[in-house]
């Protein structure tokens, strides 16, 4: 009983913390930043792409409406996810090898920051057209080339 307590509080913290953390005026600026990014980065014509983890792979394409929906999952082959909505605080599915998603989770985010210490590519995706594309290749095998801010893809 006495570990119990003390691993119960410990919890308590860190969920005290990281609320005290998305009330304040970091975590409002950061929403707003993410708002304006596709505006900016369309005028400064620095394309369609925000690399959150720059990862060199090769996978299977999986479309899926939500990666909370998926996220206790275990793919079998490597897999690439096309996630239309990322939230934040979803886990990577096992077997994931990237998270493509038209969303734009902060990079501080639990996803962002376990998809860099996985390895796993992470990637928002601004051009509908782009994403269409990739998600027109599903069940096939795509080889993706991420750069600073642009994913090749073939």
């Amino acid at each position: 009983p006495p570990m119990f307590l003390f691993l119960n509080f410990l919890v308590q913290v860190e969920i005290f913390t990281e609320e005290i953390i998305r009330a304040g005026s970091a975590a409002s600026l950061s929403t707003l930043l993410n708002r304006l990014d596709p505006v900016l980065r369309k005028t400064a014509n620095l394309g369609s792409w925000q690399v959150i983890s720059p990862v060199e792979t090769v996978g299977y394409v999986e479309v899926v409406d939500e990666l909370l929906a998926v996220q206790n999952k275990s793919y079998e082959r490597p897999t690439i996810l096309v996630a239309k909505s990322v939230k934040g605080e979803e886990e990577i599915p096992d077997g994931t090898v990237a998270v493509l998603t038209p969303d734009m989770p902060d990079v501080l985010s639990h996803v962002s920051v376990r998809a860099r210490n996985s390895k796993v590519c992470f990637a928002t995706c601004f051009d509908p057209n782009i994403l269409g594309d990739i998600q027109a290749n599903k069940g096939k095998l795509l080889r993706l080339k991420p750069t600073s801010a642009d994913v090749v893809y073939r």
